[in-house]
């Protein structure tokens, strides 16, 4: 601060940390913030974020690049 006052704070489990484990709702939602900022169509974005989540049932990844594109 001016005066020279010094604020701190600790955060001891911060979110990541395995006591306090980031969730895919989490992952989700910071991908669509983000993921808008380039995209801008919230229907794309969605499209993304399911075919991702579904990519383990997925034969051709290549699909991944169509829906970026």
């Amino acid at each position: 601060m001016e005066d020279g006052t010094e604020y701190t704070s600790v955060v001891d489990n911060p979110k990541g940390d395995w006591r306090n484990p980031v969730t895919q709702e989490d992952l989700e939602g910071k991908f669509i913030k983000l993921a808008m900022r380039e995209i801008k169509d919230e229907e794309k974005v969605a499209r993304i974020v399911d075919f991702v989540t579904g990519i383990h049932e997925v034969e051709d990844v290549s699909k991944l690049f169509a829906l970026i594109g």
